[in-house]
């Protein structure tokens, strides 16, 4: 799969409606990645929706000159498990520190903040749950499982994660984020590379 190298634009432009974390803007950036999928090389739901190198997008534009795919990032790295109907997909992730870094130079300090709030949700659940509507681009997440199994319920979804599907986790997961515990703390404790690398301790709280 390394001969399979394309350049992508992330642009995150916001949560997408989540409705359980109160964060409305993302960061972007730009990089080289490979094509991976815990289903194949490459998956593509249709309607732009994507699963590429751990990260569930949407695919917004192709910039056929260039090469260029330009999409927001829905469910961030790591994506484990997925599944979808007509009308929704499901989605089952476990955060990556490896992953979490902030482009502070193009950021303004609301946005920084708020992908503070998404990183610290993500790691107060770990094993994260999430839901989006196709049709118009509708998020419910992170949640932890018993959430998720009534939001399942409510909203009538014809499909469910399958264990048959889900992927492991690469490298070691991370613990949970403690009730109170700084996320900035929790970084330097249980990831301490990220105690000279400021990219994403840089306005955290």
């Amino acid at each position: 799969m390394k001969n399979k190298k394309f350049f992508f634009a992330f642009i995150l432009i916001g949560l997408f409606s989540f409705s359980l974390v109160s964060c409305d803007k993302i960061y972007q950036w730009m990089s080289q990645q490979d094509w991976l999928s815990i289903h194949g090389d490459y998956v593509d739901f249709g309607n732009g929706y994507i699963y590429c190198n751990g990260v569930i997008g949407k695919i917004d534009k192709y910039d056929r000159e260039n090469g260029m795919h330009f999409f927001h990032d829905i469910v961030p790295t790591q994506v484990l498990n997925h599944s979808q109907d007509d009308n929704y997909m499901v989605v089952y992730q476990v955060p990556d520190l490896d992953d979490m870094r902030i482009d502070t130079v193009r950021m303004s300090q609301h946005e920084i903040d708020s992908i503070h709030c998404l990183y610290q949700k993500m790691l107060e659940i770990r094993d994260c749950y999430w839901i989006i509507r196709f049709k118009d681009c509708k998020v419910w997440g992170p949640m932890d499982f018993q959430t998720y199994q009534r939001m399942h319920d409510n909203l009538k979804i014809e499909t469910d994660l399958s264990d048959f599907y889900e992927n492991n986790y690469v490298g070691e997961k991370p613990p949970k984020l403690r009730p109170g515990m700084k996320l900035k703390d929790y970084i330097i404790k249980y990831h301490q590379k990220y105690e000279r690398d400021t990219i994403l301790l840089k306005g955290s709280q």
